[in-house]
């Protein structure tokens, strides 16, 4: 009995094999179906994501524009818009922006140097 059936298969050997790998085709569809799908659903969460980031950073900026059109300091300062600006105009700008950037720099080392004497002072009491 067990000879018949190895000689059934090895008769249907071919029809098995096609078998096989019909099968095995449907099974590679399906799982690069199911691939798709978590990439799908992957790029979606990315997108949702950005989406609200793109939605928290609207706000901010209208809330930013609210500021400054309550606060419009522009006439003050004697400003134009960037694009208007002469060559001549851009150099002084550079060179205000420098000047500003060095204050900043100078007034952060400032105020390293009193929180370095702070906190030494207080080392100095708990120590005494």
């Amino acid at each position: 009995m067990g000879s018949r059936k190895l000689d059934h298969v090895k008769d249907n050997d071919i029809s098995v094999k096609i078998t096989f790998s019909k099968r095995q085709i449907d099974t590679f569809k399906k799982a690069d179906a199911l691939a798709r799908q978590a990439r799908i659903r992957m790029y979606q969460a990315k997108l949702d994501q950005l989406e609200e980031e793109v939605e928290l950073n609207k706000a901010y900026e209208e809330d930013l524009r609210k500021r400054q059109e309550k606060h419009r300091m522009a006439g003050f300062y004697n400003r134009k818009e960037i694009p208007n600006l002469k060559l001549e105009d851009l150099l002084v700008f550079k060179k205000q922006l420098e000047n500003l950037k060095e204050d900043v720099e100078r007034k952060r080392v400032e105020m390293e140097a009193s929180l370095i004497l702070l906190e030494l002072s207080k080392w100095d009491d708990n120590k005494n």
